[in-house]
This record gives C-alpha cells, structure tokens and sequence, in this order.
C-alpha cells in the first residue's frame, strides 16, 4: 500500500516539518542531490527526521533515497538502508517511486541481479510496478548482449501490468535486440509498438535500422 494514500502519512502529508514545508525539504534534499552533495542531502534528512515526534512522509523520504543513488558506487548500500528504514518507520509507507529511486541506486552500482530480484520482490510486497521500474532494470541489461532474452521476458512481464510499458520500454527491447544481432526480434517489438496504439519515435526506429544493417553486414 502506498504511503501517499495511507493513514500513517496523511495526516502530515501538507504539514510544516520543523517549520519547513515538505515540498520545500523535499526540493532542498533534491537539490542537493543533484549537486553530489549527497553527504549533506542525507545529514539534512536525518536531523530532519530525528527531530520531529511526527516524522516526515514519503514525498521526502524517497528525496533522500534519490540524493543517496547519486554518491559513489558504493552508495546502493545507503539507498537500501533508507528504503528498509522507511519500510519500517512508523509515520510513512514506502510507494513505488521508494522502490525505482533504490533500483536506480543498485543499477547506477553495476548491482543487476540485486534490481532485478527487488524488481520481482515488488508484488509480493503490495506495491504494483510501472513503466519505469521495468525500464530502469532492462536498460542496465541492454549492455550485456547475452541479455536480450531477459530483457524480452520483462517487456512481457511489464505487459501483465495495468499501467502496461511505455515506449521507451519498447525502445529498449528494441535496443537489446539490435546489440544481440536479432533483427527479426527488433523488428516484432516495433510491430508491437503500433498494435499497442503508440507511435514509434526516432529512437525506436534508428534501433530497428541498426539492427537490419548489422545483420546484412554480418551476412556479407
């Protein structure tokens, strides 16, 4: 469930917290983020946190979540720290921005197998998956060419959702497929882009060209 539409984070959804509004600490962490200053967005956070009897939401614990993925490579660890404090913490409950914002960590660390296993974990944990969770993961298997197998088998996973992939998850099976030399599989995922009622971009279609072209030269 969700902590954005739960009771644990609704009652100080819009509250000021240690007289900041949480838009203006959630942009704050971000900021610092964004500045590789993570040290900082996570010492705000914490003193922050620690300092009022109600907490802070998930708007501003998926902040810091966020600003922690853009440390070092070592940094995964602190993400997953945070979400399992989250997961547990008595005023908030982790959504599914918590648990993209944690793969992301783990795929920026080279860590593929640790995403791809929370990817999965997801349902079991009441939390139902988006475009971007699926794309966050396939995109870090589309370097690996012995890959594309996997990364087709999670565009179908992504299909089973209601919310269902986007283009760029299309995009990217595409991508995998042209890396790995199967142009015939390149071109099915762009026939399915169009029986899915989207309109394939330049992205997709470069991917599909690049595939056909190193085919033919491979045949030459």
């Amino acid at each position: 469930m969700s902590g954005l539409s739960s009771g644990k984070d609704s009652k100080q959804h819009n509250a000021a917290v240690g007289g900041v509004l949480p838009w203006e600490l959630v942009n704050k962490i971000k900021n610092l983020g964004m500045q590789q200053r993570w040290q900082e967005a996570l010492s705000l956070f914490w003193a922050t946190r620690n300092s009022v009897s109600g907490g802070v939401n998930t708007f501003v614990w998926n902040s810091a979540i966020g600003a922690s993925a853009r440390g070092s490579a070592q940094n995964w660890r602190i993400a997953l720290d945070l979400l399992h404090s989250l997961e547990q913490d008595a005023f908030a409950n982790p959504d599914i921005v918590s648990y993209n914002a944690a793969m992301a960590a783990l795929v920026s660390a080279g860590q593929f197998t640790k995403a791809l296993k929370l990817l999965r974990q997801l349902p079991e944990r009441g939390i139902e998956r988006d475009a971007a969770s699926f794309n966050t993961v396939m995109s870090s298997l589309t370097k690996d060419v012995e890959q594309c197998d996997l990364v087709l088998q999670l565009l179908d996973e992504a299909s089973e959702n209601s919310s269902g992939p986007d283009l760029t998850s299309f995009n990217i099976a595409i991508t995998a497929c042209a890396r790995a030399g199967r142009w015939v599989q390149a071109l099915r995922v762009l026939e399915v882009i169009r029986e899915e009622s989207l309109q394939p971009d330049v992205v997709g279609f470069s991917a599909a060209i690049s595939a056909c072209k190193g085919a033919s030269e491979a045949s030459q």
